[in-house]
């Protein structure tokens, strides 16, 4: 049996999703879990999806708490005008949700940095399925 992506190579075993012949190179690729370099890929687009998704909450998320604690500021400082003991609860109210925003924005970089590497690794493997490249 001969290996689903390179053709002139012998299989050594086959996928675990799919039951596709994979030769040695494939089956390293993917850390002899069993699993092809197409259902790898597979995997990493659905991953890929889930952290945009993710992505999108947060920078949702930020954009709202940020507006919100504006919203806050602009009562706190009209309360304060006015009413001198209301306006610091509300900049208290305001600065906690300066620092939620915060703390969204820098849950967002390691997400990045993930999508990143699973663009880059879809990237690849596209490549090496496409060529029948024995390296991936």
């Amino acid at each position: 049996m001969k290996c689903f992506i390179h053709i002139k190579q012998d299989a050594i075993s086959v996928c675990k999703k799919c039951g596709k012949a994979m030769c040695a190179d494939c089956s390293a690729y993917s850390g002899h879990s069993g699993i092809c370099p197409e259902c790898r890929r597979e995997e990493f687009e659905r991953e890929s999806a889930a952290l945009r998704q993710q992505i999108a909450k947060n920078k949702s998320l930020v954009v709202s708490s940020i507006a919100i604690a504006v919203i806050v500021a602009v009562l706190a400082v009209l309360a304060a005008i006015f009413l001198h003991v209301a306006g610091l609860v509300l900049l208290v109210v305001s600065a906690a949700l300066g620092i939620r925003a915060a703390i969204l924005i820098n849950r967002c970089k390691p997400l990045n940095e993930r999508l990143e590497f699973l663009h880059g690794e879809i990237t690849k493997l596209n490549g090496a399925m496409q060529k029948g490249s024995p390296i991936i």
